[in-house]
């Protein structure tokens, strides 16, 4: 595989865990919502303040640092004039 591939295959894998990490929280916090338990609710609070930093902030930068990356190493983008990334 080629440095470009494992670059895009980063990117994508980081918004699928993004993106399908904060739609399955959001499906288990909308439960805890609707339980009126104040210890699921508590609980739930407990799993996002675990889960936030060390799931969705690398999940965060990977798509980040990949993106720009691909970008930096491509011959079809061009970053020195604002407004100008196409040539």
């Amino acid at each position: 595989m080629t440095l470009d591939s494992w670059l895009h295959f980063g990117h994508v894998l980081g918004a699928i865990v993004w993106i399908g990490g904060g739609f399955a929280l959001s499906l288990v916090g909308s439960r805890a919502r609707t339980s009126g338990d104040p210890r699921t609710i508590a609980d739930f609070a407990r799993t996002l303040a675990y889960i936030g930093p060390r799931l969705f902030i690398p999940a965060l930068l990977a798509v980040l640092v990949f993106g720009v990356w691909m970008v930096l190493i491509s011959s079809e983008w061009n970053l020195s004039r604002p407004g100008s990334c196409w040539r």
